[in-house]
This record gives C-alpha cells, sequence and structure tokens, in this order.
C-alpha cells in the first residue's frame, strides 16, 4: 500500500469514525430519554472496546488469567470494588469481552440516573441497581457487575486511611 493510500485510509478513519461514534451515541440519548427500554438496542461499543483494551494492555502490561473457569452458559455476577474515579470499569469491562465475548450490565446507584452523565452509563450498558431490574435481566441470562461499595469506593481519598467496605442496608 502506498504512502497516499496509508495516508487517506488514517484521514478517513480519523474523520468517519468519530461521526458514527457520535451518531451511535445520539441514538441512544434519544433512546434513554424517551419511554423506550435502551435494553432493546444494547450492543457493546466493540471498537471503543478494542481501542481502549489494546492502549491499556500495551501500557500496563496487564495479563488475565483463568478465564476459563468463567461458565459459559447461564448468567455470572462479577462482584468487584472500584478503584478511585472507577476508571477500571471500562478496561475490565473491555478486556473480559476482547476474552470471553461477554458484555456485563453494570449496576448504577439511583443517582445517576438524575445526572447529565446518564447517558455514557446507559451507552456502555448500565441498568438501575435495583433488586427488580438486577432479578429481570439474570432471568434474562444477562451478566451483571457490581461494585457493593459504589460511589463510596470511587470518591474515597486514598490518604484518609485504610478503607473499609460500608454495605449499609445492601443484600
Amino acid at each position: 500500500m502506498s504512502v497516499v493510500n496509508q495516508l487517506c485510509r488514517y484521514l478517513s478513519l480519523l474523520i468517519w469514525h468519530p461521526i458514527v461514534t457520535v451518531q451511535k451515541f445520539l441514538e441512544y440519548c434519544a433512546y434513554i430519554f424517551s419511554d423506550a427500554s435502551p435494553d432493546s438496542v444494547f450492543q457493546p461499543p466493540v471498537m471503543w472496546i478494542q481501542r481502549t483494551a489494546d492502549a491499556y494492555l500495551k501500557f500496563h502490561g496487564v495479563s488475565v488469567l483463568d478465564v476459563q473457569k468463567i461458565p459459559d452458559d447461564g448468567p455470572v455476577m462479577f462482584v468487584m470494588n472500584h478503584q478511585t474515579y472507577a476508571f477500571e470499569v471500562p478496561i475490565f469491562m473491555s478486556i473480559l469481552y476482547l476474552r470471553t465475548g461477554r458484555w456485563p450490565r453494570g449496576l448504577a446507584d439511583h443517582m445517576h440516573w438524575y445526572c447529565p452523565h446518564k447517558v455514557i452509563l446507559v451507552y456502555f450498558g448500565a441498568i438501575l441497581g435495583t433488586r427488580e431490574v438486577t432479578s429481570a435481566h439474570m432471568r434474562n441470562k444477562d451478566d451483571i457487575i457490581v461494585y457493593p461499595g459504589g460511589a463510596n469506593e470511587v470518591m474515597r481519598l486514598r490518604n484518609a486511611g485504610k478503607y473499609i467496605l460500608t454495605w449499609g442496608e445492601r443484600t
């Protein structure tokens, strides 16, 4: 492939990918703010996944072990702890998707549904973290990812000493 062809291909990807991404994002916005369920249109954002996971794996040298132990059938609930600012969420989900083809639906606290960033969370598959919604998705054989510490873990200060998970009334 000539240098000119490579340059044209690169420029078209550079211009076209953001347009397609914005278009898909706006479609999700329309679903989120209408009465339609975002579940009816949810698909993992594959192009974003590949780019994010590749960059993260190259930079941090992350290795993924024992993926074969995840059951092939039935729903799986992944229980994890948040890191500061929740940067691990898209990375974990991206790596899991690349290794297994599974994209768990993240349980999101009620407060996210009142914030503008709800659009982004739903775009990446978040669902309202109630027992009813979770049970419905598990019956539908959807994988679930839950962070029991929630926002308390995300916003904690690192220099505040040892962190103790607060369960409250969660079961």
